[in-house]
């Protein structure tokens, strides 16, 4: 179904332009990280992973993707030696239910089996 939708939005002009409209209406001119408690400190950090991972462009090609696949995957690297951070997309075709017997247990998702609005991951 993914590669259907990917195929359909390369192909289709219709299809094409009304999720470019759509990203473009979500994602306005900017789209930048804000610290919401104020601090300098967490803001430059902010900054400096938003700078480094171009993280206005990944933004904008995840509300693509979810609009276009239904869903958006990413991984994410820590780097061992100096500790930043780089984000990758994780193509949706890869992801696979895991080895979790549980019912309510769904793509690293396990639900309450009496709410599903009531959700942690593994």
């Amino acid at each position: 179904m993914v590669r259907n939708a990917y195929r359909v939005w390369a192909t289709d002009g219709y299809c094409h332009g009304w999720i470019e409209a759509l990203t473009t209406l979500i994602v306005s001119e900017k789209c930048e990280l804000k610290s919401a408690s104020g601090d300098k400190k967490l803001q430059a950090c902010l900054d400096e992973y938003s700078e480094s991972d171009k993280f206005a462009l990944k933004y904008t090609e995840h509300v693509r993707r979810t609009l276009r696949d239904g869903d958006s995957f990413w991984r994410k690297f820590v780097n061992k030696f100096d500790g930043s951070l780089t984000t990758r997309f994780l193509s949706p075709v890869f992801v696979r239910r895991a080895g979790d017997s549980r019912p309510n247990a769904m793509f690293g998702v396990v639900t309450d089996p009496d709410d599903i609005r009531s959700e942690e991951h593994t």
